[in-house]
């Protein structure tokens, strides 16, 4: 699960972020290698893409969705579930011990 800021750094010769979820591009592929050499993530992994609200008039959430499904696709991933877009936060809940994924709406962004 990473929560992402900006969908790609916006200079590539700054130094590398300390924190590698905060930009989807880095983000989704620092999981990536986290998985084993053994392990096929495109067989043992759903994806669920949840928020990129929009805030005022930004275009950061949208282009944050449009990063990750790019991803995604490039990937060969399946989401198994999709939640984005609109002008409510949302609040995820995720156990570890049976995979279960609870969203439920925050509030109301100014638009």
């Amino acid at each position: 699960m990473c929560h992402c800021l900006l969908p790609s750094r916006p200079d590539m010769r700054d130094e590398p972020s300390r924190c590698p979820g905060q930009y989807v591009d880095e983000a989704l592929e620092w999981m990536w290698q986290c998985f084993p050499p053994q392990v096929d993530p495109t067989a043992e992994m759903d994806v669920a893409l949840i928020g990129g609200a929009t805030c005022h008039d930004s275009r950061i959430g949208p282009s944050n969705v449009e990063a990750a499904r790019a991803w995604i696709f490039d990937k060969r991933l399946r989401t198994c579930r999709v939640d984005v877009g609109g002008h409510i936060v949302r609040r995820l809940s995720f156990s570890l011990g049976d995979g279960t994924l609870t969203i439920t709406p925050g509030y109301a962004l100014r638009t």
